[in-house]
């Protein structure tokens, strides 16, 4: 069947592909030869904040641009990897080969299963939540036999880290470091929770709050900063669990936060400027009072 978006989004791409070859080989730009995977890092995390930043204020134009913004970057680090390595390692064919495989293999319901031949698409026999456990089944399972082809090649060539077969298949396992804390946090505790390790109820939640944050009075009491950075770590663990429990992601609700800090501090200057204030240190008492009709007259 002709599909003629998919046949111009393939033209898309391959053009894109095409230019960063450009950017990256002989004669080539002198930035982004010098970047590598690492130095890219950032560069992939601003993108994506300005992603969301972009969604959130519904604007097509800017989500169009910004998901460009972000997939160059993708596109950008996967090349560096490929032209570095000789073996093949990394590639970007291997890493849209891998996606797609993956996604065929854990919609089953969807795609026809080569092995039983059973039909493709069966509507009515899962529902969202049904998927999303078939979805962590078959990732488990892949996870389990990751491990055990990963021994396998270890006893072949004698390498230590073969005592990696001996440990237990975890829940956390696939949950990657490379997640800022807080991301990990809301992974870590969503995943617990498959396997019941959750409060049923809301008011549990609260309580663990108030608990972390006497905790945390005590050692603030006991001016021991190791007690206290360990005390705000499970301050924000739990407050992070609480948003979770309220179908809230803590990311968003903090960007949120932070965005309307921004408008209101710059109304306060706004404010101060009229008043012929701007640029001077004022008392808390008056800043509060600023702080109070930005709140009120955005």
């Amino acid at each position: 069947m002709h599909d003629a978006n998919a046949e111009s989004t393939a033209k898309g791409f391959a053009r894109l592909y095409t230019i960063i070859r450009m950017l990256y080989g002989p004669g080539g730009c002198p930035w982004d030869r010098e970047q590598t995977p690492k130095s890219m890092r950032e560069h992939l995390v601003e993108e994506c904040y300005e992603v969301l930043n972009a969604i959130d204020e519904d604007n097509p134009t800017a989500i169009q641009e910004e998901l460009g913004d972000t997939l160059l970057v993708l596109t950008m680090i996967a090349h560096m990897y490929e032209s570095a390595q000789e073996n093949g390692q990394v590639s970007l064919s291997g890493v849209l080969s891998g996606i797609c495989e993956k996604l065929i293999r854990r919609h089953p319901h969807v795609f026809r299963d080569a092995d039983s031949q059973s039909s493709g698409s069966v509507e009515g026999e899962l529902d969202s939540a049904g998927v999303l456990s078939q979805w962590d089944a078959i990732k488990q399972q892949e996870k389990s036999h990751a491990k055990r082809t990963y021994s396998s090649k270890d006893k072949e060539t004698g390498s230590a880290s073969s005592n990696y077969s001996n440990l237990p298949v975890s829940v956390l396992d696939s949950i990657t470091i490379g997640l800022t804390p807080l991301e990990r946090a809301v992974k870590l505790q969503k995943r617990a929770s498959k396997i019941g390790f959750d409060w049923p109820k809301i008011a549990p939640v609260f309580e663990k709050v108030h608990e972390e944050l006497n905790e945390l009075s005590e050692a603030i009491m006991s001016q021991d900063i190791l007690s206290i950075e360990d005390e705000i770590g499970d301050v924000l663990f739990s407050v992070i669990n609480l948003a979770r429990k309220l179908n809230t992601h803590p990311t968003i609700a903090l960007h949120s936060a932070n965005k309307k800090f921004e408008t209101r501090f710059r109304r306060i200057e706004e404010l101060m400027h009229q008043d012929g204030k701007h640029g001077v240190q004022l008392e808390l008492d008056l800043l509060d009072s600023y702080w109070e009709k930005a709140k009120n007259n955005p």
